[in-house]
């Protein structure tokens, strides 16, 4: 599809962290469809645990890309959290996550 080469595009020029990151996101939501996503505090744990950012300033940085590129959204979650979501068909985020990005 369209979209997928496009969000291939963007993830190839992007650096491994910052796919890694998007992983995270991609993993949460495939394991969790009903949730609103994941806070920035939330997703900042989850991409720590797994070693792909050092900082938050560094995860912001790719939250951006993310959004600026169409990948991720917003929108509140439960406490009025603003959550971030990926707007991908699911097909396309399990071949993403599955192929390693």
């Amino acid at each position: 599809s369209g979209e997928g080469r496009s969000a291939q595009v963007v993830l190839d020029a992007l650096t491994a962290n910052a796919r890694q990151a998007f992983r995270v996101l991609l993993q949460h939501q495939l394991a969790e469809p009903k949730s609103a996503g994941l806070s920035f505090h939330q997703l900042y744990a989850d991409c720590r645990a797994e070693l792909c950012v050092s900082s938050e300033a560094a995860l912001k940085g790719h939250v951006t890309e993310f959004t600026d590129h169409h990948l991720v959204r917003t929108r509140r979650g439960a406490g009025d959290k603003q959550c971030y979501f990926c707007t991908l068909p699911r097909e396309l985020m399990e071949q993403i996550v599955s192929s390693g990005g």
